[in-house]
């Protein structure tokens, strides 16, 4: 569960037409614009506290253009994540070779970039329900059942895989963030950890 306040990825509601016209410049625009005022929100302050209002204030848009493409802030966040799981699932498509450590750190090469509201995103309390969605969406696929090769697990697999990855990165922001151990090397133990196990010393 999640604090009162926080984001809802609801499915049941109403969302704007992003798609009515991908081929108009003028409406990516828009969208594009839409989307970062809400990420500068983001870092800025709580979602509870972010209202339609300021994207309006702080976004080159209309209000008849938002609501054109937006049914509220949540959508406009969902929007976002919707954005960000293309873009993994993409590089996943491409990746080469096909490893473990490869996926994860498809992962974490997204959600890990210079854009400062995606560390409130991927790392608060608040943003539970949006990082469930990002990480069940990735990792909810053949590429992760396939390090399996036990079939009384292999449905579980992508679930086990994604709150390891998703867990260790919260863990990394809070007390590392690139001080000890950087990103790779941290893909590299979860790798590790995953295929071969906890082994015992002797």
């Amino acid at each position: 569960s999640t604090i009162m306040g926080s984001c809802n990825w609801r499915n049941d509601m109403p969302k704007g037409n992003v798609n009515k016209n991908p081929n108009d410049p003028r409406a990516a625009r828009s969208v594009r614009d839409i989307k970062n005022t809400m990420l500068s929100l983001v870092e800025r302050e709580p979602f509870a506290q972010i209202r339609v209002e300021q994207i309006l204030s702080e976004a080159p848009v209309q209000s008849n253009t938002f609501y054109k493409y937006f049914a509220s802030k949540q959508d406009v966040l969902d929007a976002i994540g919707d954005d960000l799981i293309a873009r993994m699932r993409q590089e996943l498509e491409t990746l080469q070779p096909r490893n473990l450590r490869g996926g994860v750190m498809v992962f974490y090469n997204v959600i890990n970039t210079d854009e400062p509201a995606y560390g409130k995103l991927f790392s608060e309390e608040e943003y539970a329900e949006f990082q469930e969605k990002i990480r069940d969406d990735f990792f909810d696929s053949d590429y992760f059942m396939d390090f399996c090769n036990n079939d009384e697990y292999v449905e579980i697999v992508p679930a086990f895989i994604g709150n390891v990855a998703a867990g260790t990165y919260r863990r990394w922001r809070e007390n590392d963030n690139g001080k000890k151990r950087s990103l790779e090397q941290l893909a590299d133990s979860i790798a590790e950890l995953l295929l071969n196990g906890l082994k015992e010393t002797e």
